[in-house]
């Protein structure tokens, strides 16, 4: 019976996903010369509906991609740090609510004190995402294959020699690493930050293998690890947007109406009609 329960329940998310589709690709076809009231009205709700499951979808995507993927490429104190930052600035926000009594019975001085600390908490979380560095593990045969191809197969223009100048330094440390290991080593961890991480991928993208042979799987499994972890940094990037939205949702929520009352004057004051000042005298 449970298994029945189910079945019904995923075929009915199946058919209200085909449901929307549908409605979407009628809308994109809709004449709206004589359109009425109730069509603007279904249509906007069947926009609002696709576009809140679409962040819902990227959202829980991003988590489940961060579990996946962030024990495999990223330093195990460092993903405690990034929980810890991000718990620690939904905290605050929840602990200091605008709804609630601690908030409400606050000074504006205190509350500019509270959004201080907030702020700071944001952009702490902020940097230590865009400050990510990832732990490649790579085996012998990946490494030499990437120092062969970048160090002495592909070309380089005016341009990309400069952008070569920081992923080299990287090169050169791994190759440091690599004379270091003992012998019969299989396989050894690199770091590496986001931004080489794509300057990696644009250099391997112009280098081409022939057949499929060593080579080839060598060169897809290089690949597969820099598309995990681009994968990785834009789920980050996912949560950071959502916690940064959260943040501004709460700024608005502590700032009192007559302060924002003032902000609009103050921005709308330019657009009023200036006072004539009065004219000169001629003299004669």
């Amino acid at each position: 019976m449970e298994e029945n329960i189910n079945e019904f329940v995923i075929e009915e998310t199946a058919q209200d996903v085909a449901v929307e589709i549908d409605l979407l690709d009628e809308l994109a076809n809709y004449d709206f010369t004589n359109a009425e009231n109730s069509d603007v009205e279904k249509y906007f709700n069947v926009l609002k509906d696709a576009e809140e499951d679409n962040d819902e979808y990227k959202k829980n995507e991003a988590v489940y991609i961060i579990e996946e993927l962030g024990p495999k490429y990223l330093d195990k104190e460092y993903l405690e740090i990034l929980k810890k930052s991000k718990d620690n600035l939904t905290n605050f926000i929840k602990k200091y609510d605008a709804e609630s009594e601690v908030v409400k019975s606050m000074s504006e001085t205190d509350k500019d004190k509270i959004f201080a600390i907030g702020k700071f908490l944001n952009q702490s979380y902020m940097q230590k995402i865009n400050e990510l560095t990832f732990n490649f593990e790579l085996s012998v045969d990946e490494y030499k294959f990437i120092q062969t191809a970048i160090r002495s197969k592909l070309t380089y223009n005016g341009t990309e020699v400069f952008n070569m100048v920081e992923l080299k330094g990287y090169l050169d440390l791994w190759e440091v690493q690599f004379k270091a290991l003992p012998k019969n080593t299989k396989s050894f961890f690199v770091t590496i930050d986001i931004r080489n991480v794509v300057m990696l991928y644009h250099f391997l993208n112009k280098h081409s293998v022939k057949g499929i042979d060593k080579e080839f799987h060598l060169f897809m499994s290089v690949l597969q690890k820099i598309g995990d972890t681009n994968r990785l940094f834009n789920a980050y990037n996912i949560v950071k947007e959502r916690e940064n939205t959260n943040f501004i949702v709460w700024t608005g929520s502590i700032t009192p109406m007559e302060v924002e009352n003032l902000k609009t004057e103050l921005v709308e004051e330019p657009n009023k009609t200036p006072v004539e000042k009065p004219k000169k005298k001629k003299t004669k």
